[in-house]
């Protein structure tokens, strides 16, 4: 499971986004739900699960809460939503793509509703660019909108990015970024992109992003 995390802190929950790198086997399972529940985020979203139809009961008999699918292959793909069983919420799952890339629900949490995006975006950048400009068909014109997941790109160059031209194979990022200007953003990708968190949108609202890696202590 990749070691990399981000934790968005809501007033009314805790969101992690975490490329699991393949959950399909009970073997890396256990010890993922195993983490998941002794560090009790609410709301996780995975991008890479390789789950699908046929082992859906199974590892919802595994986790201790709702699970929403939005499957790609056995080997490729798949993200999904686990809420825990201690956070009260209804859920609406909403279109979602038929290629385990993108899942859309609404949370309703106290009566305020997140609009709650989980993305595995393609490897190329031209791919990307599609991928990011199909994004606004999932964004919410009446709720808050929270996307989360791996971006498989450079969100922020300055940051993360030395040396070169900085948008060589990057150009999707900018369409990205103009998408998401009043978004919440979590990413869960590997080196490349795991201090790239843009929080963005909800003024006002209490809340704090922090990268997690098991072991360490994160102020």
């Amino acid at each position: 499971m990749e070691r990399h995390a981000f934790l968005y802190y809501f007033t009314m929950a805790v969101l992690i986004s975490v490329n699991s790198q393949g959950l399909r086997s009970p073997n890396r399972r256990k010890p993922a739900f195993s983490y998941f529940l002794r560090h009790r985020p609410d709301v996780i979203l995975l991008q890479e699960t390789h789950w699908t139809d046929d082992i859906e009961m199974q590892i919802q008999r595994e986790w201790d809460g709702e699970i929403i699918f939005n499957h790609g292959t056995n080997t490729a793909r798949g993200v999904a939503i686990l809420l825990h069983s201690r956070l009260e919420c209804s859920v609406k799952q909403k279109p979602s793509d038929n290629e385990g890339r993108i899942l859309n629900i609404v949370l309703q949490l106290d009566g305020h509703a997140l609009n709650v995006n989980n993305i595995y975006t393609p490897q190329t950048d031209s791919e990307r660019r599609i991928f990011f400009s199909g994004l606004d068909n999932f964004i919410s014109e009446d709720f808050d909108d929270i996307i989360g997941g791996d971006y498989n790109c450079i969100v922020n160059t300055k940051l993360d990015k030395y040396g070169g031209n900085p948008n060589t194979g990057n150009y999707a990022a900018t369409i990205l970024n103009e998408c998401v200007r009043e978004i919440i953003c979590l990413t869960s990708g590997g080196n490349e992109t795991k201090i790239s968190v843009a929080l963005l949108g909800l003024p006002n609202t209490p809340r704090k992003i922090q990268s997690y890696v098991p072991g360490l202590t994160n102020s």
